[in-house]
């Protein structure tokens, strides 16, 4: 059973599907913003209950802040891993097409010489074939020739 785990690390994975940020995100911005304000509020607030209410506000809005910027970092490693798999493959393909290149460049240079060889074959293999149709074509004409003489035609010519 052992024996049925493949490794992970040479199987093509697809992109990973993790939304694409040109700039800060909307949800950043708005935690940035709640956490500026409750932690301004907090600071100035003098009443103990709404000092520890700005406190869990701001605490609230600084996690939401550490939990997007902690997606950002897991979306560019997985960018990055999925980069450096999809280079990985990259350069396996390309030795790939770099040996099909060379037997390319073998068949070429081969190519005429081996072309020249099946030509001198196919004429040598006619040149057989029309040299058995002559010969045949003399042995008919002599068993002709034989029976004309066996019937006296050709000795009185």
């Amino acid at each position: 059973m052992g024996d049925e785990v493949e490794d992970q690390s040479e199987q093509p994975l697809p992109p990973p599907q993790i939304r694409t940020f040109t700039g800060i995100p909307d949800e950043l911005r708005a935690a940035v913003a709640a956490y500026r304000t409750n932690y301004a509020a907090y600071t100035v607030a003098q009443d103990p209950a709404a000092k520890a209410a700005y406190k869990t506000a701001s605490d609230n809005a600084m996690a939401t802040i550490n939990s997007v910027i902690a997606n950002a970092s897991a979306a560019s490693n997985a960018n990055t891993t999925y980069i450096q798999r999809f280079i990985a493959s990259y350069q396996n393909t390309t030795g790939d097409i770099g040996e099909l290149q060379e037997q390319t460049r073998a068949i070429r240079t081969q190519g005429p010489a081996l072309q020249n060889t099946l030509a001198q074959t196919q004429q040598l293999h006619s040149r057989t074939v029309a040299a058995a149709d002559e010969t045949s074509l003399y042995v008919k004409a002599g068993i002709v020739f034989g029976l004309l003489i066996a019937a006296g035609i050709v000795g009185t010519l």
